[in-house]
């Protein structure tokens, strides 16, 4: 009878671990004509293939699994305009996997601004920045 209770929790655990996981996934939104690649640690997204290079004018999500995989805890992360973390970093993000993002600093505000939290960031080129605040004015 105890098997049978051990055995049933963990059925419902293992079904219960997607919906768990999903909670602090990150979407990213690349309004800019470059790639968009982060290295946390050592370690470049793109060693995840194309699913940890974000392309021109497009979106991607980060998965919990992949957070956690990357980012056990709390961690930093600087984020790169090209395919292969190189270059300057354009911003440093620090991320928890349970909570996503938690703070942006841009480092390149001429060229590029990131903002967001959470669960979601959004890359945009300073020109596309200055024009939405000038809309917003006039």
């Amino acid at each position: 009878m105890v098997f049978k209770k051990i055995a049933l929790m963990s059925v419902l655990s293992a079904f219960s671990l997607p919906i768990i996981a999903n909670a602090a996934s990150i979407d990213l939104i690349n309004n800019t004509d470059y790639y968009g690649t982060a290295k946390v640690s050592i370690f470049c997204s793109n060693m995840a293939g194309n699913n940890g290079v974000i392309k021109p004018h497009d979106k991607i999500n980060i998965s919990q699994d992949a957070l956690n995989f990357a980012c056990p805890g709390t961690c930093d992360a600087q984020v790169y305009v090209t395919k292969d973390c190189s270059g300057k970093a354009i911003a440093k993000a620090k991320l928890d996997n349970k909570k996503g993002i938690l703070d942006i600093h841009n480092l390149d505000e001429q060229r590029f601004h990131i903002s967001g939290g959470g669960t979601s960031a959004t890359i945009d080129p300073v020109a596309s920045t200055f024009m939405n605040w000038l809309e917003k004015i006039f």
